[in-house]
């Protein structure tokens, strides 16, 4: 019985890291380089709103498809999330799932990821507990970032009036040392510590615990409440590097 499952689940990763595969390859997000080239990330889900009737046969065959792929891809995801090693799980994020890292990259238990392919983490970032990344339309986190327990951070949504429920999305960028507290939501097309307009130095935005970011925050900001407003200032003065300390034993 133990052969059969640790087969399946072999099997399981297979196809994952093939999928995955394909899709990084059909992306059009790639991290911070993706504002740098103007390149296009704000394409709006395709065929979501099609009504069953409207589809061929061999459309259906395709979603159909598409839906048990990515069933089987957010269990492994799932599972891999939970795995009580801290080096295996960023092995399997970074070499079956296609998420791209940096160094010293901590991602704690229970992270839920979407399109993890649309995912790029930077140098010496943390990623809380029970963290949501949709990476639907691309997350970049940049260097020494801290998400905090309970964070989401989405980059596709519904439009309020639209009468099929159409949705829409854009990328979000977390700069530099910026830190997102616990509970905090980040919503679509948000920029997290100034723009790329900026210098290469930039960074360092506050979300406080529970706040819900819908608009791009200033450079050392520091933001709260539901929307977001900026409530004061943080030291500009920052020298720290996390150093991919974690507190698994693994």
């Amino acid at each position: 019985m133990l052969r059969v499952v640790l087969a399946i689940l072999l099997l399981a990763y297979l196809f994952c890291s093939v999928y995955c595969r394909i899709k990084k390859i059909k992306s059009d997000f790639r991290g911070v380089e993706s504002v740098r080239k103007n390149v296009n990330c704000d394409k709006v889900e395709e065929n979501q709103e099609n009504t069953v009737a409207e589809l061929s046969i061999r459309n259906r065959v395709v979603t159909v498809l598409y839906r048990i792929s990515d069933n089987v891809i957010r269990v492994m995801l799932f599972i891999t999330g939970y795995i009580p090693s801290h080096h295996i799980r960023n092995f399997l994020y970074r070499h079956i799932f296609m998420v791209s890292f940096g160094k010293k990259v901590v991602m704690y238990y229970g992270a839920e990821i979407r399109a993890p392919w649309n995912l790029y983490i930077d140098d010496g970032a943390i990623i809380g507990d029970k963290a949501i990344l949709d990476a639907r339309r691309g997350i970049y986190i940049g260097k020494n970032v801290n998400l905090s327990t309970g964070v989401w951070i989405w980059t596709l949504q519904h439009k309020v009036n639209s009468p099929i429920f159409e949705t829409e999305g854009a990328p979000v960028y977390v700069e530099d040392s910026a830190w997102i507290s616990c509970r905090a939501t980040v919503l679509p097309g948000v920029t997290i510590a100034g723009g790329f307009e900026r210098s290469e130095e930039r960074g360092g935005g506050v979300i406080a615990a529970n706040g819900v970011c819908a608009k791009n925050t200033d450079e050392f900001g520091v933001y709260g409440g539901v929307p977001c407003k900026k409530i004061g200032e943080r030291n500009q003065n920052l020298t720290y590097e996390f150093q991919g300390c974690h507190m698994h034993m693994l």
